[in-house]
């Protein structure tokens, strides 16, 4: 009965969430770190792994899980102090190497006094056999799978983490294809799980089946898991889970993009979603700062999906509002004046250094902003913007047929204002969409554009995705330019 009400809470609160990062950290901080305080609550280690250490950042702040009788979070692949006093969570990947370092755990003298341990993704049934049959097993209090084997990056927009994955999987023959399949359908069930989800699996019918193999894989997966846990399954708000490869759409990962969060990952010098921006501080004195851009960040969340001028006109337009209904705000800028530029919210800011943490992010986001359209003059991103959507759309701006696009491409890729990566990215563009082009025309292109050997073996490679390379003129040919070449066909 009580297991019952505990999935029913569940239930309802999955049901009620608007963010998958809510859902995912629900998962840690109740299903994990809460189900194990059930038992009585006391302080106790959190052992982690490489990947578990992301898995956890993504969701949940260090912040709330001290709070929750958490005395120290470990890494397991780094060496560590005993604490043969202390209970530990372990919340690692089950691979064997990860397994290796549990039994390690315990096998001279015990790391912790008892271990309670969730593993992202299923264990196999030989890992299980080992810790078993390891000095760890007595030790063990809770043996338990968690499904938590992904990212969440957004609040509705997660990562399967496989960042090596498209090589493996469009090298021909490659030896890690099977492998990379079948963990990429683990992790899609995952959050399946996570959603408590059985969907109906659809995929794109490509070429080389990739699509198809993976959705097989999910379904499989989806079956085995039904089975050992059986759910209710309500066929009336039952989703539908579309599986796709990149050759569904090649044109969109290379076209010039002006919303805001897009054009600032293009444009602009952000590293593993940090940025470092200079400011002007209370002394006068510029300053070096560093923010993460994550959806802690409510004004980035509220602004990355709209379009760079409307950015700027709503960060001008909501400061401007904030200092009109704040009296302290009035009373330091004084002569009501609005502001319009970056040095004058610079100003306003230093005058009221009560509101520094929330009005810095305006000025932040302002000197993204700016520097976005600073680098769209520089780059000749409106002529370049112009050229790609001809391009993509296979007509012009005036609906007509263009006609002239080859022989306009050695002027722009020799324009100085367009960078190296831009010119590769036009060739790209161009081979995609017209589907390929010849030997003579390309060798010129590459040398106009003065790519490297390595951005042209890029250029090359498109072939692996499907591309045609070399333009033929046979009837065969000419009759597959006829279809529409990225309508999805949906099995």
């Amino acid at each position: 009965m009580a297991e019952q009400r505990k999935e029913a809470e569940q239930d309802a609160f999955v049901g009620s969430c608007k963010s998958l990062i809510e859902v995912c950290k629900y998962r840690v901080m109740h299903d994990m770190i809460g189900g194990v305080n059930a038992g009585g609550k006391k302080w106790r280690v959190l052992v982690i792994d490489n990947r578990t250490m992301k898995v956890v950042n993504a969701c949940c702040r260090m912040y709330d899980i001290i709070e929750d009788s958490i005395t120290v979070v470990e890494n397991i692949e780094l060496a560590r102090q005993p604490m043969p006093t202390i209970e530990a969570i372990y919340f690692v990947t089950p691979s064997p190497s990860i397994v290796d370092k549990i039994i390690a755990d315990f096998k001279a003298q015990p790391q912790y006094a008892a271990v309670h341990i969730f593993f992202s993704a299923p264990l196999s049934k030989d890992e299980m056999q080992r810790l078993a049959r390891s000095s760890v097993f007595p030790r063990i209090k809770t043996l338990k799978e968690l499904n938590l084997d992904f990212l969440c990056y957004e609040s509705n927009v997660c990562l399967l983490d496989m960042p090596e994955s498209m090589v493996q999987l469009y090298t021909p023959d490659s030896a890690f294809a099977s492998i990379v399949k079948r963990d990429t359908a683990q992790r899609i069930v995952s959050l399946c799980s996570v959603l408590e989800e059985y969907p109906r699996v659809r995929y794109h019918n490509d070429k080389k089946g990739l699509a198809k193999s993976i959705a097989v894989a999910v379904q499989e997966e989806l079956d085995r898991r039904l089975q050992a846990n059986p759910m209710k399954i309500n066929q009336q708000t039952r989703a539908t889970l579309v599986i796709a490869d990149r050759t569904i759409d090649m044109l969109a990962p290379l076209l010039a993009e002006f919303t805001y969060q897009a054009m600032a990952y293009d444009v602009l010098a952000i590293q593993k979603d940090k940025y470092t921006y200079t400011f002007t501080n209370n002394q006068d004195a510029e300053e070096k700062k560093e923010v993460v851009l994550n959806d802690q960040d409510d004004l980035w969340v509220t602004l990355r999906h709209k379009h760079i001028a409307d950015t700027i006109t709503w960060v001008i337009e909501n400061f401007n509002k904030f200092l009109e209904t704040n009296k302290a705000t009035t009373l330091a800028n004084s002569k009501g004046k609005k502001i319009e530029s970056l040095k004058e919210m610079n100003a306003a800011i230093r005058a009221m250094p009560q509101y520094l943490e929330l009005l810095s992010k305006y000025a932040l986001h302002m000197n993204m902003a700016h520097k976005c359209m600073d680098e769209f003059k520089a780059r000749n991103l409106v002529t370049v913007a112009n050229y790609e959507q001809t391009m993509a759309c296979g007509e012009d701006a005036q609906g007509n047929d263009p006609k002239q696009l080859l022989s306009q491409l050695p002027a722009l890729l020799s324009d100085p204002s367009v960078t190296p990566t831009d010119r590769l990215r036009i060739i790209m563009l161009f081979t995609i969409s017209q589907q390929g082009l010849d030997e003579k025309d390309r060798a010129t292109l590459f040398e106009r554009a003065g790519l490297s050997a390595q951005q042209q073996a890029l250029v090359s490679n498109l072939y692996y995705l499907g591309v045609t390379l070399n333009k033929v003129t046979d009837d065969i040919a000419l009759f597959r330019r006829g279809r529409l070449r990225y309508e999805p066909v949906l099995t």
